[in-house]
């Protein structure tokens, strides 16, 4: 035989799920979650993804173009030691390196160095050389600068 329901009992029992529901409800509004992308999001993130993508190309650009002017600079100081009667008193007073891309579209670099030196007589003359490379930093001319 079956016993009565207690109805004080069916009324606890609503009340714990109720609170059980309440808590979660309030627990998930509270939680950490991530809120989804909008519409605009998404693009805006693509692009401050791609703006940085093209600042990282042009950091490592220019790092690879100082590097070829450095590379420059060692040839010019090489020719001229190496051009020296007394290769060991060269003194760089001064020196650039620099990219010309006009009047031609075909790009080549320059490079002057000014410097003091022995001569023949024990004497130091100070002189300024000029340099013309190719895109491949090939020296293809020489000449003194005035």
């Amino acid at each position: 035989m079956r016993q009565p329901s207690n109805p004080k009992r069916g009324i606890w029992i609503l009340i714990l799920v109720g609170i059980f529901v309440w808590v979660g409800i309030i627990g998930r509004s509270c939680g950490t979650e991530t809120k989804p992308l909008t519409a605009s999001e998404p693009r805006e993130k693509s692009i401050a993804d791609s703006t940085k993508l093209v600042e990282d190309a042009k950091q490592s650009e220019m790092k690879a173009r100082a590097e070829f002017l450095r590379n420059l600079r060692y040839k010019v100081k090489h020719h001229i030691k190496e051009n020296l009667k007394d290769p060991d008193s060269f003194q760089e007073i001064d020196h650039q390196e620099y990219a010309i891309e006009k009047p031609t579209k075909k790009r080549h670099f320059q490079a002057w160095i000014k410097y003091r030196a022995k001569n023949s007589f024990g004497g130091y003359n100070i002189e300024q050389w000029c340099f013309d490379f190719d895109e491949n930093g090939e020296n293809t001319k020489v000449f003194e600068c005035n």
